[in-house]
C-alpha cells in the first residue's frame, strides 16, 4: 500500500470517531490479491470463532488436498502465517471493541428500566 493511501487512512480515522473498515498492515510481499482476500475473510472468521475454528478448517483442508493451496498461509512454517496471525488478532480486537461498546450502550439505555 502507497505511503499517500496509508496517511489518507490515517487522517480520516484522526477525524472521524470510527476507524476505517479495512485493516491496514503491511501485505507480504508476492501475496495476490486472492490469497488477500483468503487471508482477510479467514481471519475475521476465526476472530468470531476462535480456535476452534482454525482447528477444524485445518483438519477440513488435510482431509480435501484440493483445498490446501488457498489454506497455505495456515501452516505455522509458511511465511505469510504471521500476517494471518496480526490480521486474526486486529479483528478480534475491533470485535471486542464492539462488543464492549455495544454492553455500554445497552446498559445505558435501559439505566431507568426496573
Amino acid at each position: 500500500m502507497s505511503r499517500s493511501r496509508k496517511n489518507d487512512l490515517q487522517q480520516v480515522e484522526k477525524n472521524s470517531n470510527q476507524s476505517p473498515a479495512k485493516i491496514v498492515l503491511q501485505e507480504p510481499l508476492g501475496i495476490t490479491r486472492k490469497e488477500l482476500d483468503i487471508v482477510y475473510l479467514t481471519a475475521q472468521i476465526a476472530a468470531s470463532c476462535g480456535m476452534h475454528f482454525e482447528q477444524e478448517l485445518m483438519r477440513s483442508v488435510s482431509m480435501n488436498p484440493e483445498f490446501e493451496p488457498m489454506f497455505q498461509f495456515m501452516n505455522p512454517t509458511d511465511s505469510r502465517r504471521s500476517f494471518f496471525d496480526e490480521v486474526t488478532l486486529e479483528y478480534t480486537r475491533r470485535l471486542s471493541m464492539n462488543l464492549n461498546c455495544c454492553h455500554m450502550n445497552d446498559s445505558n439505555s435501559y439505566a431507568g428500566s426496573p
